[in-house]
């Protein structure tokens, strides 16, 4: 299993040095209407986007349907009170490993790692299984075939890397039209809706009782390895808030100024199995703040013009009100707060794969629903084409 231990490790190392990108641009000094969320999504229904020189909407509003806005969403994160004790952590990983990958795992054969209590976790590794439970609820676990070669080959020959390396030829979202989607698994035929609702039923009655908040799916992808003439499936559920989808967009650096979102990211090598299961964000709501008012998206649209550069045009493709954090809003505790988003580039030909990294990457123009404030996001994997 050193292989697996390595591959994991690199997993996190990649996480922490994904680079974000943002740009902070106050609007308090314009004058800005704000509404009460009955009169917001009031608004939503039928909605029909403003016309500008520097941006064109080519989408509808998503979730027209919610009751409540939430002004402020405080998050549990790593304090005393959130944390798993050595006994805890071992029967966490049991159960996980039961109920997931219906392995039965005895207390001797569980490991608990502890570096000063900010990397303490459960650990499990045998044959084909690897489940890392972490000390505050975050976990990567994974059961691949050994003889699936999952490693990304490289060679030095640049044309030849380009050849064989794997890439991710098709995404969808949830109501997308993919009834007929078909692809060899491992050697099997597994046709992608079967595949999603596979894993949707896992998610809803084995993994979502080791989450605080039931996910909902969002992206669905599928890889193709050249190197063995497979292919594999990719899914990215979100939370949701009563209603509202949290922003999936994160990092997961949490001492610096950068995003951070709450994803499930599921990876499937093999027909009716979850061979990768990743949580790595932590997703406990301790306390909620109701909005009295918040800025309606006819307003919002006109702010995120104004925030983008006036000689260049952006296409939005999607826009959704979301709940979206900053890890340096307060210092002593994790907040989200709602904000109009606008995908401004999904990187529609961008077909980069990278083992155990978010394959829907995206850019992404932020309005805060409350403030006014804009952010622009842009992550980048490596060198993108």
């Amino acid at each position: 299993m050193k292989k697996a231990v390595k591959i994991v490790f690199i997993i996190f190392i990649i996480m922490a040095i994904v680079i974000v990108g943002y740009l902070l641009l106050n609007n308090k000094d314009k004058e800005i209407v704000v509404r009460n969320a009955e009169e917001i999504t009031a608004e939503l229904k039928n909605y029909k986007f403003g016309e500008y020189d520097n941006l064109k909407f080519d989408c509808e509003v998503k979730n027209t349907d919610f009751d409540t806005v939430y002004e402020e969403i405080e998050i549990g994160w790593t304090g005393e009170d959130d944390t798993l004790t050595p006994d805890e952590l071992k029967k966490k990983v049991a159960d996980f490993g039961k109920k997931v990958y219906g392995v039965d795992i005895q207390n001797g054969e569980i490991l608990y790692d502890k570096d000063n209590g900010v990397e303490a976790y459960g650990r499990y590794e045998k044959n084909d299984t690897l489940i890392h439970y972490y000390y505050n609820d975050t976990f990567n676990a994974q059961k691949i075939d050994n003889s699936i070669d999952i490693s990304e080959p490289f060679s030095s020959d640049e044309e030849e890397n380009e050849r064989i390396r794997p890439k991710v030829i098709k995404r969808y979202k949830p109501d997308d039209d993919y009834e007929n989607e078909v692809y060899d698994i491992n050697g099997q035929e597994y046709a992608l809706k079967d595949a999603v609702e596979f894993a949707n039923k896992k998610v809803a009655e084995d993994i979502s009782q080791f989450l605080y908040e039931k996910p909902v799916l969002t992206d669905i992808g599928v890889v193709y390895f050249p190197q063995r003439n497979s292919y594999a499936y990719l899914l990215k559920y979100s939370h949701l808030i009563d209603g509202v989808l949290v922003d999936d967009v994160w990092n997961p650096d949490i001492d610096n100024d950068f995003f951070r979102g709450s994803a499930l990211n599921i990876e499937i090598y093999e027909k009716d199995r979850l061979s990768i299961v990743s949580n790595p964000c932590y997703f406990k709501i301790l306390s909620k703040t109701p909005a009295k008012e918040i800025i309606p998206l006819s307003d919002a649209e006109k702010l995120a013009s104004e925030a983008i550069a006036p000689y260049t045009a952006y296409k939005v493709t999607g826009c959704e009100l979301k709940y979206v954090c900053i890890t340096n809003q307060e210092p002593d505790k994790t907040v989200f707060k709602p904000m109009w988003v606008f995908v401004i580039d999904e990187y529609k030909h961008n077909d980069e794969y990278n083992f155990g990294m978010d394959h829907f990457a995206k850019m992404q123009l932020y309005i805060d629903a409350v403030s006014g404030e804009s952010m622009i996001y842009e992550n980048h994997y490596g060198l993108v084409k």
